[in-house]
C-alpha cells in the first residue's frame, strides 16, 4: 500500500511527466492550478483521474472530477487520501 507521505510525490510526477514534458520539479509546488492554470484540460483532467482511480485502487464520482477537487496537488492529495480512507 502507498504511503500516506508518498501521495503528493506520485501525483507531481505524473502531472509532470504527462503535462510539463520538459519541466523540473521547481515548475509544480502543491499549489500550483492545474486546471485554473491553463496545464490540464478537460481531457487531461480525466487522464489525471484514470491515473488516480488505476494507481490507488479508488473511484471519482462525476461532480469531483472538476476544478472544485483538483485544481492543485494539496487538493488531489487530499481527495486521494479520503477516498482511501473510505475504502477502509
Amino acid at each position: 500500500m502507498t504511503g500516506d507521505s508518498q501521495i503528493p510525490e506520485i501525483i507531481s510526477k505524473f502531472v509532470l511527466e504527462k503535462f510539463l514534458p520538459g519541466e523540473g520539479p521547481e515548475a509544480l509546488n502543491d499549489k500550483t492550478p492545474l486546471i485554473s492554470g491553463g496545464i490540464m484540460n478537460l481531457i487531461d483532467t480525466i487522464k489525471l483521474v484514470a491515473f488516480l482511480e488505476g494507481t490507488f485502487q479508488i473511484q471519482f464520482k462525476s461532480f469531483e472530477i472538476g476544478v472544485d477537487y483538483l485544481n492543485d496537488i494539496a487538493s488531489i492529495a487530499e481527495m486521494v487520501r479520503r477516498k482511501i480512507n473510505e475504502k477502509g
